[in-house]
């Protein structure tokens, strides 16, 4: 690997081939090849293994050792890996778990929600809003969420993600089925008129 300072007198190609050759993305001008350059090397030497120097140092001490801790060092490895993969396999499943199914708010988080958007819109109508009935009709429904708290079936508590909302705000033809007509009859009678004539 070359030198952090060695980067810079490089120049733009010979960055490019040389993060091409770390299988890196080469996109961008010489200061962001440089960054990556020099972020690869410094995860590299995180995760290389000692060098040649410290090396020769610990296993001088090592065989010393080993002939008094190798019976019991045999052991513990053995048990050790067991219990791993056993609670590995368990933390991505309670992962899988809360991902797919989000937390729904308690009552007073709902309610909290609802009021900190009802307020957001209430000062926004106070500055933008030509008539006086969008603040009027805001400020109701900030006295009825203080009071009764967010119903699940409310346009609020869907624009929140709290509930489903009315019926009326849902999509039409999310529950009907398609008409058999138009399954019969793919064509209008415009066109069997066109092929007529």
């Amino acid at each position: 690997m070359a030198p952090m300072a060695a980067y810079a007198k490089r120049t733009v190609p010979e960055l490019r081939k040389e993060l091409e050759s770390r299988q890196l993305s080469h996109d961008g001008n010489k200061p962001d090849l440089i960054a990556r350059l020099e972020a690869h090397d410094a995860a590299q030497a995180a995760v290389e293994p000692p060098t040649a120097a410290t090396a020769q140092e610990e296993p001088a001490p090592e065989p010393e050792a080993q002939p008094e801790t190798q019976p019991e060092a045999q052991p513990a490895p053995e048990s050790a890996p067991e219990p791993a993969p056993e609670s590995a396999p368990a933390q991505p499943a309670q992962e899988h778990q809360a991902s797919p199914a989000p937390r729904k708010p308690s009552p007073e988080e709902a309610k909290a929600l609802a009021l900190a958007d009802l307020e957001l819109k209430l000062r926004r109508a106070k500055k933008f809003a030509d008539d006086q009935s969008t603040i009027d009709s805001l400020q109701r429904q900030i006295a009825r969420v203080h009071k009764f708290g967010v119903d699940p079936t409310t346009q609020l508590a869907r624009d929140l993600g709290l509930g489903s909302g009315p019926a009326s705000a849902a999509p039409k033809s999310a529950n009907r089925p398609r008409s058999r007509r138009r399954k019969a009859n793919p064509q209008s009678k415009s066109t069997k008129h066109a092929r007529s004539n």
